[in-house]
């Protein structure tokens, strides 16, 4: 069996990266997406630029939300194995 080991550097650092996650990702991606709803609104916005602009938005927050998907299933079994290392007893 191979090392185990989960430091009070990991921990903290697991943490940090929950809170970001959670709290000031969140924040500016909700404003991210809420100014891109209005631009990507015609009745705000319309015109050849605009059009371009819809076409790339849809494509950026689709991969937006792919992203932060991601994100919160990495950060999720990070959580999990640190867990169950520091219930275990490991260090």
């Amino acid at each position: 069996m191979g090392r185990v080991a989960c430091d009070g550097d990991a921990v903290a650092a697991s943490q940090q990266l929950h809170a970001v996650i959670g709290g000031p990702f969140e924040e500016v991606l909700a404003q991210f997406r809420a100014q891109g709803a209005i631009l990507g609104d015609p009745v705000h916005w319309d015109g050849r630029h605009a059009i371009e602009f819809r076409s790339a938005w849809e494509r950026a927050e689709a991969d937006l939300r792919n992203f932060h998907g991601s994100l919160q299933e990495v950060l999720a079994a990070a959580l999990r194995v640190q867990g169950d290392i520091l219930s275990a007893g490991g260090n």
